[in-house]
């Protein structure tokens, strides 16, 4: 593919994150100061935005190849945030299609509850053997972190999570530093900044509670193999001229992204750090209530749900707090992040079902995922999978 194609779709995708920008007050495009394109964006209004992506669409469709597919998919995302813009009423069902290529469908209720027994006999053997929430929050209590502990326990699973790395391999940056903070009233659980320069910060909220094996697969999820490794690793690809400017894009709402979540949800296990019964436990609540939440997301956007009513119903089915409630309804609710929501449950169970299913090796699942840019659609055709049975 021409590069000057790929400098077009840079140049779109700048003026399109002015445009969002401007209009939701969160710029989606993560990466723009990470990067120094030197491309001048187009023109930022709704008719211009529509016709270059219209243009580089058809100029895309006499060529081929694996970075071909990669930018149709992100012009197909990007085509939909300009329909979006100008006012057409698109169903959530549609936008997530085009945004990030999974289905508008509830997790099925047998297979929730196929994971709430899972979870159960786990508690079980581990000694909880109450009802199911009164054995839930026996266990967090069992678990529970003090305020004035969770800096070094987030920083020990951090080195832990980057010695592994270092021994598999993965070709993480040696010179790359991440700083890790706990700062209260934060609006999400947790967030990684990548700055540039091999230099990122991970922030874990201070207001929610924690349990050890919580503060494990989170800060990994965050920091190392998951959204920090990427980002780091995608950098130093490009200052090696391996990787192409397109995959240094990363823009919200856009279909690789349940490929990145994924590898953060199941990194702990790709690693081969999901080491105790309390991580078990975790996992297996973490996975029932991303699919509560998942179906609730869905009845809120398709069914009219309220959003207190699906924070009491969140709360009931899984023993979360009212702040764990109020954070996962906001990121449900808020007007960039609610397309990007199921994008969690989606990519955790098709990375899942590549690991399980022996479909690729952990490592060579972290590699592709860190180095070739891939969308739900063209890494699916890569390994023969149905994208829509996940």
């Amino acid at each position: 593919m021409d590069e000057i194609i790929a400098q077009q779709l840079v140049s779109i995708a700048l003026a399109l994150d002015d445009r969002l920008g401007e209009q939701h007050g969160l710029y989606p495009l993560l990466t723009r100061e990470v990067y120094s394109y030197n491309i001048e964006p187009i023109a930022s209004e709704w008719n211009v935005l529509s016709e270059a992506i219209k243009d580089l669409q058809d100029e895309l469709s006499s060529h081929s190849g694996d970075r071909v597919e990669y930018c149709k998919d992100l012009l197909a995302a990007f085509a939909m945030m300009v329909r979006e813009g100008q006012g057409e009423q698109i169903s959530y069902a549609d936008r997530i299609a085009a945004y990030i290529q999974v289905p508008a469908k509830k997790v099925p209720i047998s297979y929730v509850d196929q994971i709430r027994l899972e979870l159960i006999a786990a508690l079980q053997d581990s000694g909880y053997k109450n009802e199911f929430i009164d054995s839930i929050n026996d266990w967090k209590h069992s678990q529970a972190v003090e305020s004035g502990d969770l800096l070094r326990l987030g920083n020990k699973y951090m080195q832990q999570s980057l010695d592994k790395c270092v021994e598999m391999d993965l070709g993480i940056p040696d010179q790359h530093k991440i700083t890790l903070d706990f700062p209260v009233n934060y609006p999400y659980r947790g967030y990684s900044n990548y700055q540039g320069n091999y230099r990122g910060q991970v922030f874990m909220s201070a207001d929610i509670e924690w349990q050890m094996a919580g503060i494990k697969q989170v800060v990994m999820h965050e920091s190392i193999p998951g959204h920090q490794a990427f980002s780091a690793i995608r950098d130093k690809l490009y200052r090696n001229n391996v990787l192409g400017i397109e995959g240094t894009l990363y823009f919200a709402n856009t279909p690789f992204t349940a490929l990145v979540e994924g590898i953060c949800e199941v990194g702990q296990q790709l690693i081969g750090l999901m080491t105790t019964e309390d991580d078990r436990i975790y996992d297996l609540y973490n996975r029932y209530t991303s699919a509560i939440a998942t179906n609730l997301c869905f009845s809120c956007h398709l069914e009219g749900m309220s959003p207190e009513d699906a924070k009491v119903e969140l709360m009931e089915s899984t023993g979360v707090s009212r702040s764990f409630a109020d954070q996962k309804l906001g990121f449900i609710m808020h007007p960039v992040w609610c397309t990007s929501f199921p994008h969690y449950w989606y990519g955790r169970e098709l990375i899942r079902k590549v690991y399980h299913d022996g479909l690729m090796a952990p490592e060579e699942i972290l590699r592709t995922i860190y180095s070739e840019p891939h969308t739900v659609r063209t890494f699916c055709d890569k390994l023969k999978l149905d994208a829509n049975l996940v």
